[in-house]
């Protein structure tokens, strides 16, 4: 149980890693000239805001697991799939889909209990 435990805070871990750094990364996997790729502020700071939350609570949970961490963790997950159409970068369809597919990650290996 310990280890299953441990496995799933990692992984919980590296999804937050993945949401701090995926803006930089995916600009730079791009082939588009640097002038045509641009990613919008609320994008960047949502992808940043959404990674530390989710770092602190990956952290939180490996201390004392917790009813809430798990919930948190899934409504931040919820909050990173609608946030392409709520904050308005749904036009850019890698952004797009790398803020789905981590917030669908978010929810699965949210532990939801009680």
């Amino acid at each position: 149980m310990e280890k299953a435990s441990s496995s799933k805070g990692f992984l919980r871990a590296m999804i937050a890693l993945w949401t701090l750094i995926s803006p930089w990364v995916l600009v730079h996997l791009s082939m588009a000239p640097p002038s045509q790729f641009q990613i919008s502020a609320g994008a960047l700071w949502n992808f940043l805001f959404v990674g530390v939350t989710m770092m602190v609570i990956s952290v939180a949970q490996l201390m004392t697991a917790t009813i809430w961490e798990g919930r948190v963790n899934a409504a931040v997950g919820v909050w990173l799939i609608a946030s392409p159409w709520v904050l308005g970068f749904r036009s850019d369809p890698v952004l797009t889909w790398n803020a789905v597919v981590v917030g669908i990650l978010a929810v699965v290996v949210s532990d939801l209990r009680g």
